[in-house]
């Protein structure tokens, strides 16, 4: 799920698990076996077991049985895909709509680690509060396909907190207009 979705936080853990799919399609085109399966959190196993709190929501997914999940992968094994992706979506989420969302600019700052807005300068850059390119790549992501901003990474490291709050804003009023 980390490749496919992406998860806050987790650009390192994605950028590998997408070096994999791209091991399995290449498996593939070469007639040899291979399947990668983005799983979303399975739960009665590992982590989320131990997990007080088993209702987690994360990305619009809850957790999915071990034994769906070994149905599932019968299914997905006969299956001539490289890729197949099996997540639980949280029924809240499933007719959410976008203001139900986190606000972009929490989003973006979350990503880069920072938690509490109201600390930064509105003239700072995301780069200058130490945006790398794999947070580049995973902020660029959050804002296609949660918020249908298209920017490309050069604009994206030189936006300022001011800017991002101004975007949020005019996508607030688009929203409003809409209704």
């Amino acid at each position: 799920m980390s490749c496919g979705r992406g998860n806050l936080g987790q650009s390192n853990y994605g950028l590998a698990n997408s070096i994999m799919e791209r091991i399995v399609e290449r498996r593939q085109a070469d007639g040899l076996p291979g399947l990668a399966i983005q799983w979303g959190f399975i739960g009665n196993v590992g982590l989320m077991e131990s997990m007080e709190n088993n209702n987690i929501v994360v990305n619009s997914i809850v957790r999915q049985h071990i034994s769906s999940c070994l149905e599932t992968m019968d299914i997905f094994l006969q299956q001539p895909h490289p890729i197949l992706g099996s997540m639980v979506l949280s029924e809240k989420h499933q007719t959410a709509n976008s203001e139900d969302k986190i606000d972009l600019v929490s989003a973006v700052l979350n990503t880069l680690g920072i938690k509490n807005s109201s600390t930064m300068n509105s003239d700072d850059t995301l780069n200058s509060m130490g945006m790398d390119s794999l947070t580049n790549v995973e902020i660029k992501q959050i804002l296609e396909r949660n918020y249908d901003i298209i920017l490309s990474l050069q604009k994206i490291g030189t936006l300022t907190v001011a800017e991002l709050q101004q975007m949020s804003v005019t996508r607030n009023v688009e929203r409003i207009k809409k209704h």
